[in-house]
C-alpha cells in the first residue's frame, strides 16, 4: 500500500513539474517578447496630481476637459485601470446568475495579465465611446455652464440601499461608489447629468455615465431638470491645470517580412498570452505618434482586443455540453468558470505550421490550425504588406 501511495505521489509530482517546464519553455525560450512596446500616454503630458479624493471633483474634470475637446485628459477620470485590475468575476457571477460571454467587458478575473490587458483595451475604448456622445449632447457646438455637483442620495434608505451598494463594491473590487448629479446648462436650457463613481484607495474614477441601476444604458444620462440656480456662487472643483495619470495605451506597430514569419509568431503570441504583441501585428492605424491618443485608434484596439478575448473563450469553452452545464451552475458554481478560462490553460494548446490559402498582389490569406483539449480549430489570417506583413482580419471556425 505505501509502495502505491509513494509511486502515486511520483507521478502526480512529476506531472506538476512537467507541466511547469512547458509553462517556462513556451513563455521565455520558445516565444520572444515584441519587439515593438505599448506606448503610454504619459509621454505627452506629465501628470500634475495622482487621483482626486472628493467625487465631485473627477465629475468637474471630466466635464471640463471634454468641453475643451481634450478626450485624452477626460478618459483619465474614468475607471479603465481599475476596473481591469479590480473587477470580481466570481462575484459578479453569484449576485447576477449571468455571463455574456464576450460580450461582457470585464473578462475572466483580476489575476490574468492578458485579460487585465484585454479589458483595459476595452474599457478605454468604451469611455471613449461615452465622453463623445456626451460631448456631442452638451459641448460640441453648445454653450455648457457647470452649476453644482451634488450626490444623489435617497432622504430615507434602507438595509437594502448599502447592501447591494456593498455587493457592487466586491464586483468591482472598490471601497465605496457614490451617484453624483452635475447641474449644467446647455445653451441656456438647465440639464442634470447622472454619473457613478467608485473610491479606489483614496481615489474616485467614474464608472458609469447613468445611476448604478441603469448600468446596462448604452448612452448619458442626461435629464431636462427644474433644478433653479442658488444666490451663492457655485463652488470650484480642483484646478484647471490638473492632468490625472495616464490610463490608456497605444500598441506597438509591429509586422514582419515574410508572411509565414507573422503567423507562425503571432501563433506563438496567443498561446503565450501575450497580447500587446499580437495585437501589435494588426493593421490598426497608418502609423504611430507616440504619447497622442487618437479616439479611432483606441476604438480599434477595444475591437481587436474583444476579438481575440472571444477566441481564447471559444477555445477554453468549446465543449457544448459542458458550457451548458456551466451556464446553469453560474452562481453556485462560479470557481469552475474561472478556471477553465484561465490563460496558463493554453500550454495545452497545440499550434500547426502556417499554411498558404491564397494570395494576390500585396496580399496573403492563411491559416494555421489550434487543437485543444480533443477540439480543433482552424485559424484564417487575411494579410496585407505595408511595409512588412501585418494582419487585415481573424476569423476561425471549430473543425471538431
Amino acid at each position: 500500500m505505501r509502495r502505491i501511495d509513494w509511486v502515486a505521489w511520483t507521478g502526480i509530482t512529476l506531472a506538476a513539474l512537467l507541466a511547469a517546464f512547458l509553462w517556462w519553455y513556451q513563455a521565455t525560450a520558445v516565444v520572444p517578447k515584441g519587439l515593438a512596446p505599448a506606448y503610454s500616454m504619459d509621454t505627452a503630458r506629465e501628470q500634475t496630481l495622482e487621483g482626486y479624493e472628493e467625487p465631485a471633483d473627477v465629475v468637474a474634470y471630466v466635464l471640463r476637459h471634454i468641453q475643451e475637446g481634450d478626450y485624452d485628459l477626460a478618459v483619465r477620470g474614468c475607471a479603465v485601470e481599475e476596473v481591469a485590475e479590480y473587477f470580481s468575476l466570481i462575484a459578479y457571477l453569484e449576485t447576477t446568475d449571468e455571463f455574456a460571454y464576450a460580450d461582457m467587458i470585464p473578462s475572466a478575473d483580476y489575476d490574468d495579465e492578458t485579460y487585465i490587458d484585454i479589458t483595459k483595451a476595452r474599457m478605454a475604448a468604451e469611455y471613449i465611446g461615452l465622453l463623445e456622445q456626451l460631448a456631442g449632447q452638451i459641448a460640441d457646438g453648445h454653450e455648457l455652464v457647470l452649476f453644482d455637483i451634488v450626490e444623489n442620495v435617497p432622504e430615507n434608505p434602507d438595509g437594502m440601499y448599502y447592501q447591494i451598494r456593498t455587493r457592487i463594491c466586491e464586483i468591482l473590487g472598490c471601497r465605496n461608489v457614490a451617484e453624483m448629479i452635475a447641474y449644467v446648462t446647455v445653451d441656456g436650457t438647465p440639464k442634470e447629468i447622472h454619473f457613478s463613481l467608485a473610491q479606489y484607495k483614496r481615489f474616485w474614477k467614474i464608472i458609469l455615465f447613468t445611476d448604478l441601476e441603469q448600468y446596462e444604458k448604452k448612452g448619458p444620462d442626461i435629464r431636462e431638470t427644474d433644478w433653479v440656480e442658488g444666490e451663492n456662487l457655485p463652488p470650484e472643483y480642483g484646478e484647471e491645470k490638473d492632468i490625472l495619470p495616464a490610463n490608456c495605451y497605444v500598441v506597438g506597430d509591429d509586422s514582419e517580412n515574410s508572411p509565414e514569419q507573422l503567423v507562425h509568431d503571432f501563433a506563438l503570441y496567443l498561446q503565450r498570452g501575450d497580447l500587446l504583441s499580437a495585437m501589435s501585428y494588426f493593421d490598426l492605424y497608418d502609423s504611430i505618434d507616440p504619447g497622442m491618443l487618437h479616439n479611432e485608434t483606441v476604438k480599434l484596439q477595444g475591437e481587436t482586443a474583444k476579438l481575440i478575448q472571444k477566441f481564447y473563450y471559444d477555445v477554453y469553452l468549446h465543449d457544448e455540453n459542458e458550457l451548458a452545464w456551466i451556464y446553469r451552475h453560474l452562481s453556485d458554481e462560479p470557481d469552475y468558470l474561472l478556471s477553465e478560462l484561465r490563460m496558463s490553460n493554453m500550454i495545452f494548446a497545440d499550434f500547426g505550421y502556417p499554411v498558404l490559402v491564397g494570395e494576390e498582389s500585396g496580399k496573403s490569406n492563411f491559416s494555421i490550425d489550434c487543437s485543444y483539449d480533443g477540439s480543433h480549430f482552424t485559424i484564417n489570417l487575411a494579410l496585407v504588406q505595408e511595409e512588412g506583413w501585418k494582419i487585415e482580419s481573424m476569423n476561425w471556425l471549430k473543425n471538431w
